[in-house]
C-alpha cells in the first residue's frame, strides 16, 4: 500500500518543469498548425510558447 501512495505523489521535477513542458507543446501545436496552414491558431499558439 504504501508504494502505490508513493507513485500518487507528484515527482518533484514536474513543478519545476512544468513551464517548459507547456511551452513546448504550444510550440509544437503552432508548428503543426503552421504546416497545415491555419495562421490565426498558429500564431497564437506561438505566442503562447
Amino acid at each position: 500500500m504504501l508504494q502505490r501512495t508513493a507513485r500518487l505523489m507528484p515527482a518533484p521535477h514536474r513543478e519545476k518543469y512544468a513551464m517548459l513542458y507547456y511551452a513546448l507543446i504550444f510550440l509544437v501545436v503552432g508548428l503543426m498548425a503552421g504546416d497545415l496552414n491555419l495562421a490565426g491558431v498558429s500564431a497564437v499558439a506561438v505566442q503562447i510558447s
